[in-house]
């Protein structure tokens, strides 16, 4: 009886460890219990942020001014439909896509309460056109920063800005219109980028702190008086692919001392360096086909010219009053000389080739010694020889 009930206690036992080592039930492929099978298929999803959530992102604007100003915005409003301004601590920024309208009178200006207050101008990316007149007159403006969208600067945009020292133009302005930076005359440098095709009417005149100045081979149209008055120019640098210095550009420029002018340029302008006192440096293009009326008129500097082949004429004053000159190479292909050419250069020794047959009144006055054979045997002078 004993033996019975130990062998039925073992029995119950061996059952027992059987069920507790069985493995649990599951319908998950791989042996994968339910919850983990469930969160496999149905995984949780990210946590929204920013504008998901419902939350105010900046905007590329919002994030332009944020970098510009430190404070809060005094005043802000609309300059025209997509462009807008704004004003703080003395920084007046212009935002928005589209083109800056004219603004003249000056009474007109959307930001005229605080144009005694602006020390910088910075323009956001999008805008393409700065109008006319629009920042003249300010008193205080010292910098201007502006984006490669700008294409156009317009008449008189920077004129009369007279603390201003510093300007970026970007990388994408095409033409300065008359007056541009007028006046502007505590400006010593500026850098004329690659993209610029026309420079209109007095742009830099009277930019009394200007000193030297590189004209980008892109530009293929320029007006007149461009550098005119500029007391502090020094040095100018012509860059190729400018096809002409254009008429009065350098005119009473008295400090410019050399100027460099590449082989594309094939015409000068008259008076192109009229009254330049200090010009005794520069060298002609080999493609010149005339010296114009006045261009090298009064510059008391220079010493010696060497005129290229190809010349066929020689204009009125166009080397009048230069005191110092002594040398003057004028080749074979020069057939007339305008009046009072070369007068007043009482350093000068002349030697005039036979080609010439046309010589203007007073074209050698106060000239100590002029070789000319007269190969026509005409007998007359013009004039030329006249002292007064």
């Amino acid at each position: 009886m004993k033996k019975l009930l130990v062998l039925l206690a073992a029995a119950a036992l061996l059952v027992g460890l059987a069920a507790c080592g069985a493995p649990a039930k599951t319908d998950a492929p791989g042996g994968e219990p339910p919850e983990a099978a469930a969160f496999r298929n149905n995984p949780a999803e990210p946590v929204p942020t920013g504008e998901a959530a419902g939350e105010e992102t900046p905007g590329e604007e919002d994030s332009f001014l944020a970098g510009l100003f430190t404070g809060p915005v005094t005043a802000s409003g609309s300059c025209t439909d997509g462009l807008d301004w704004h004003f703080s601590d003395g920084t007046l920024a212009i935002t928005g896509k589209g083109a800056l309208p004219e603004y003249f009178p000056d009474d007109t200006l959307p930001w005229l309460e605080y144009v005694d207050q602006v020390r910088r101008v910075v323009v956001m990316e999008g805008c393409t056109e700065i109008g006319n007149g629009n920042f003249q007159n300010l008193p205080l403006l010292e910098s201007v920063v502006l984006p490669d969208s700008v294409a156009t600067i317009g008449v008189y945009a920077f004129a009369r800005d007279k603390q201003l020292t510093q300007v970026d133009l970007g990388g994408g302005v095409e033409v300065l219109r008359g007056g541009a930076f007028q006046s502007c005359e505590a400006l010593s440098s500026i850098d004329l980028p690659q993209s610029l095709r026309e420079i209109k009417s007095s742009a830099f005149m009277y930019c009394g702190s200007l000193e030297s100045i590189v004209v980008p081979g892109s530009v293929q149209a320029m007006e007149e008086w461009i550098f005119s008055g500029c007391k502090s120019l020094s040095s100018a640098v012509l860059e190729e692919g400018v096809p002409y210095v254009g008429q009065y550009m350098f005119e009473n420029c008295t400090a410019l001392e050399s100027v460099v002018l590449p082989e594309s340029v094939t015409e000068i302008r008259k008076n192109a360096f009229w009254f330049c006192e200090s010009l005794w440096d520069v060298s002609l293009p080999s493609g010149l086909a005339e010296i114009a009326d006045g261009v090298f008129s009064g510059c008391g500097s220079l010493e010696s010219v060497v005129i290229p082949y190809g010349v066929t004429s020689i204009g009125d004053r166009a080397f009048g009053d230069c005191g110092a000159l002594s040398y003057v190479e004028i080749p074979d292909t020069v057939t007339s000389i305008g009046s009072a050419a070369f007068a007043l250069c009482r350093e000068l020794t002349l030697s005039v080739p036979d080609s010439v047959t046309e010589i203007g009144g007073f074209a050698f006055n106060q000239v100590p010694q002029v070789y000319y054979s007269d190969p026509l045997g005409t007998g007359y002078d013009w004039g030329a020889y006249q002292v007064n």
